[in-house]
Parts: C-alpha cells; structure tokens; sequence
C-alpha cells in the first residue's frame, strides 16, 4: 500500500509539474524569469516541472494571483480522479495549450470534426 502512496504522490507531482511548464510556456517565459516570480531559483522551477519536487500551494497561489488564473488551473481532473493517468492528462494539457492559440474559425473546424470522428465510432 505505502508503494501505491508513493506512487501517486508521484504522479500527482508530474501532473502539477506539466502544468507549470506549460502555463510557463504560455506565458513565453524562461525558467529563470518564472523563479523571480516566485522567488526561487531557475533549478527549482525544473524540478517542478519534472516533477522531481513538489510545487508548493503557495507558489501555485502566487501564480494564480499574478496571472488571472483559478487555482483549479493546476487541479482540474487530478481531485475527481481516483486513479490518475498521467499520460491522457498530459495529452488532454498539451491539446488545449495548442488549440488556445488557434483563431475562432479554426477552433470551429476542430470541434466539428472531432464530432464527425465521434460519430465515426
């Protein structure tokens, strides 16, 4: 059981981590300039990202506050979640990074497509 824990806390750490990388990304800053934002240092912020050390609620707040973002930014689909997959999270993050950028119109395509596909099946 205390090797499930671990587990999870893991994989939790990896999730949070992913996110920070990309709400970084997003915002078209480096690991060092995201680190004075939080007052830590540019390793710390890769640790966090890698999810080799937790990102503190704190920093998370900061964050949130600095950016106009809910905390459920870092939360979303991890708290309902009994068993965690890490993979379709990070797929799920890494497509709505990409769709955000899109136009209106295009965003439009994509949806009634995914539509059709699922009408497909």
């Amino acid at each position: 059981m205390t090797n499930e824990l671990i587990k999870n806390k893991q994989e939790f750490n990896v999730i949070i981590g992913s996110r920070l990388k990309l709400l970084r990304k997003d915002l078209k800053l480096s690991q060092a300039k995201l680190g004075e934002e939080i007052g830590i240092t540019f390793q710390q912020v890769k640790k966090y990202e890698k999810g080799i050390n937790r990102l503190p609620i704190e920093n998370m707040i900061i964050l949130c506050k600095n950016h106009n973002l809910s905390i459920d930014y870092f939360f979303q689909d991890i708290i309902s979640t009994k068993n965690i997959d890490s993979e379709e999270i990070r797929l799920k993050d890494n497509l709505l990074r990409y769709f955000r950028k899109l136009n209106n119109k295009s965003k439009e395509f994509i949806i009634e497509t995914i539509k059709n596909l699922l009408h497909t099946y």
